[in-house]
């Protein structure tokens, strides 16, 4: 996984799995485990109960998962707020690492920091290898310790080695249990946060209520503009969730009032949930659009997707292949035929860090030809979204380059080019290295439709890989090439 290299403050990374913590209000996976004194515990059990679920996902070896743990905080939790003390929680630890035997737990193995039953007053689970793995498969564990608040709605959140009044505070946010018949409730906001014009909005919606949940109704609102209405009917059970999708038009960036209700709903206190949506003005003005992706060292961490005004995915790339070492590592451009439309560009990193700094400059940019339409050079979280619409005028054009070879691949010195153009173009050769510099930019000039060599030499470059984008007008292709001296 990324940043192996690293510690992350109070935390132990693990060497193997490829993703940071579960999201903040996902809904947690369901286990049922049998702790290390032979009691079965079954976590929506203890959820159905009303209870709140703190779980400490650590490892017997891990040392900030022992300072933590003798700490006390989540002993003096346990002791106030669970059996012991209000009955209103429950806390777990979950061993985290496949390998570890009832002897570490006890402190008597080889690889352990100490007695972890010591002073212990809730559950210790060890689980089986493969039972381990799932469960950090499930929960998305990246590093030791992870802590986790469950609600009794389901809904996950991390909140991280905490005093036991804070956690008391975590305990008092969650919100109460089903008791009514009827209770919808809108959970989060899914949908599209940049726009140009048509917007497609998703909501996640959760049946509060004790009786089946058969219809509901979402609307968005700015001030007093409805902007547009969604529906959900089936029969969605106790703390059962849908997603509800629909669209509207936005014109101007604002703030958007989602509101769920349902007849005979008992609470009006979660029908609401607020989402800023920015409004863009780029625009692209040939239907030719070209994504261009360059990763940092980790490139496996990268995916992206393009939707349309209505929320389908028209292109998509990624994962991509981690490097041995930082760097940045331009990826084949991918060419999509976009008609005109709105569309939303949205990059994803599984870390949660971007593909910058000191792993890598890597960026992206969205391009027609020689001129850009959207990029960003410093992508430094989970996600980044930018909106264009494309309006081009005339019929779609199509690709200007036919083909192109470049060989013999590897070369030493010189290389030759043959490429094929469809219609007449100026034509431009850039070459890049690994960091994305241009090390070479040679101008064809205008050239007529028709088959074209060339050749390029090498000789002064050093050894690696490069990439060779051949530019036609508004069209470009890519070729990768090793040097080799």
């Amino acid at each position: 996984m990324k940043k192996t290299l690293s510690i992350l403050a109070g935390a132990a990374l693990l060497s193997t799995g490829a993703f940071a913590q579960l999201a903040n209000g996902s809904i947690a996976p369901d286990w049922t485990f049998t702790d290390i004194n032979g009691n079965s515990h079954h976590l929506y059990d203890y959820l159905d109960q009303g209870k709140v679920v703190i779980i400490d996902v650590s490892a017997t070896w891990c040392g900030p998962c022992w300072n933590y743990h003798n700490s006390g905080n989540l002993e003096n939790f346990y002791n106030q707020y669970g059996p012991p003390g209000t009955n209103q929680a429950m806390v777990f630890y979950i061993e985290g690492d496949g390998a570890t035997t009832l002897a570490d737990v006890q402190g008597t193995g080889t690889n352990t920091q100490g007695d972890w039953t010591a002073g212990t007053p809730y559950p210790i689970i060890n689980p089986s290898s493969s039972a381990t793995t799932t469960f950090d498969n499930d929960y998305n564990i990246g590093y030791f310790p992870t802590i986790y608040k469950v609600c009794p709605n389901r809904i996950i959140e991390e909140v991280g080695q905490i005093t036991t009044a804070q956690l008391a505070t975590e305990m008092g946010q969650c919100p109460a249990p089903a008791s009514q018949p009827i209770d919808a409730a809108i959970l989060q906001y899914t949908g599209a946060t940049a726009t140009c014009g048509t917007t497609a909005f998703s909501v996640v919606i959760q049946n509060n209520g004790l009786t089946p949940l058969t219809s509901a109704t979402v609307t968005a609102t700015s001030g007093v503009n409805t902007l547009g209405t969604g529906t959900y009917t089936g029969s969605l059970a106790t703390y059962g969730i849908a997603t509800v999708s629909f669209s509207g038009n936005i014109t101007s960036t604002q703030n958007v009032t989602f509101t769920v209700t349902t007849s005979g709903d008992a609470s009006a206190s979660n029908d609401v949930i607020s989402q800023n949506i920015i409004y863009s003005t780029l625009a692209a003005t040939s239907n030719n659009l070209t994504i261009n992706i360059t990763t940092d060292r980790y490139g496996a961490e990268t995916t992206w997707k393009l939707f349309n005004s209505a929320g389908t995915v028209v292109s998509q790339g990624g994962p991509y292949t981690n490097m041995s070492s930082a760097g940045a590592y331009p990826q084949t451009p991918v060419n999509v035929n976009a008609p005109n439309d709105c569309y939303r560009f949205e990059i994803y990193d599984s870390y949660g860090d971007g593909m910058c700094c000191a792993y890598g400059n890597g960026f992206y940019s969205i391009t027609t030809g020689t001129t850009t339409v959207t990029n960003n050079t410093n992508f430094t979280g989970t996600q980044d979204t930018k909106a264009f619409s494309v309006t081009a005028t005339g019929l779609n054009e199509y690709s200007a380059v036919g083909s192109m070879n470049l060989y013999p691949n590897p070369f030493s010195g010189i290389a030759n080019l043959s490429y094929t153009l469809n219609e007449g173009a100026d034509v431009k050769m850039i070459v890049t290295n690994m960091l994305g510099e241009v090390v070479s930019s040679i101008d064809y000039g205008s050239r007529a439709a028709g088959e074209y060599t060339a050749t390029f030499d090498g000789s002064s470059l050093p050894a690696g890989m490069y990439f060779f984008h051949l530019q036609a007008g508004d069209h470009s292709v890519m070729k990768k090439a090793t040097i080799t001296k």
